[in-house]
């Protein structure tokens, strides 16, 4: 009998998510109108066939998560394809068939415009909504699981050992959302062409590849998340209208085996004796495995660490899941 509630916890959560995402799916591809699902597109009845591949997939990759001593390897993994998938549909889009694009029409697939679009445009489109919305339900970890730009800022990052603390991050962080906020109004009221605005999306774009390139690589640290990325600045900002967090407990023994897994310079030495992680903290997760003492842990309003994790990761996973059918410029 123990061995086979043992069982069932251990499937309870990957099932929760294909479910979730069976469920979600399901009702996308039985709506009228354009396919949202590619498989459908590509043939008729492909999209069911998507919608029982990517539940199969959100069960997978919850089972393995769902284990601390997995849960970073396979973070930085499912990150990585959701990104890969994402410019892949995109290149495909540009060079065989527009079908391959969500709308058939060009965005320019580049973090800052999640900010700079709104305000150049004076409207928010669907993917401010999208990205607000995103916020709400899974809190800052836009930026640990969802964000097609990060996971390659975290792969250059990971090129080096221990992570170096960034100076001034904050005044960093503040200047370049200032800026990116004062170069949309100046466009704006310029009146200049969508061309000009894309070719200036594309060069910020272009300029954070490079600090990836470089500085992230050499820190060991995020640093175009942290600092040049202006919508990784509204998630820190925004980041308590979720109730998620995650919390250090007084068994802390001041290891610091936490700060050098820690990429997005939330675990100093100073949010290590406050008992809670930095405002940059995207709640990845990597942090809890590495805790000896297991005094860093998930916070749901009064669930247990435990419990708290397993919720977080049933709604963070799901919309992973449902990212990586849908998501496509």
């Amino acid at each position: 009998m123990a061995f086979r509630t043992s069982c069932n916890n251990r499937y309870l959560l990957p099932v929760i998510v294909a479910v979730a995402t069976l469920t979600v799916l399901s009702v996308i591809q039985t709506r009228g109108g354009t396919p949202l699902l590619l498989a459908e597109r590509l043939f008729s009845g492909g999209g069911w066939f998507q919608v029982v591949l990517l539940a199969g997939y959100g069960f997978y990759i919850t089972g393995k998560i769902e284990q601390p001593e997995l849960s970073a390897l396979w973070r930085r993994r499912i990150w990585i394809l959701f990104s890969l998938i994402f410019f892949s549909q995109l290149l495909l889009g540009l060079t065989v068939d527009s079908l391959f694009l969500m709308t058939g029409k060009l965005h320019v697939p580049v973090p800052a415009l999640l900010v700079a679009g709104p305000v150049y445009r004076g409207e928010a489109g669907f993917m401010t909504i999208l990205f607000l919305s995103t916020i709400i339900i899974t809190g800052p970890s836009w930026c640990s699981f969802l964000c097609y730009f990060g996971a390659f800022d975290a792969t250059a990052a990971a090129f080096r050992g221990r992570p170096t603390a960034i100076k001034h991050l904050w005044y960093k962080k503040g200047s370049v959302l200032f800026i990116t906020i004062v170069i949309a109004i100046a466009l704006r009221i310029a009146g200049v062409s969508p061309v000009v605005a894309t070719l200036t999306a594309i060069s910020a774009g272009v300029a954070g590849v490079a600090i990836m390139l470089i500085w992230s690589r050499r820190r060991g640290m995020m640093v175009h998340c942290l600092t040049w990325c202006p919508a990784g600045t509204v998630v820190n900002i925004l980041r308590h209208v979720n109730p998620f967090s995650l919390t250090i407990s007084k068994s802390c023994d001041g290891c610091m085996r936490c700060s050098a897994v820690c990429h997005y310079d939330a675990l100093g030495s100073s949010d290590i004796e406050r008992g809670k992680p930095g405002l940059t903290c995207t709640l990845c997760g990597d942090c809890v495995a590495v805790c000896g003492e297991r005094s860093i842990g998930y916070k749901l309003f009064s669930l247990s660490p435990e419990k708290s994790r397993k919720v977080f990761l049933a709604i963070v996973l799901t919309v992973h899941t449902l990212f990586l059918g849908l998501a496509r410029i």
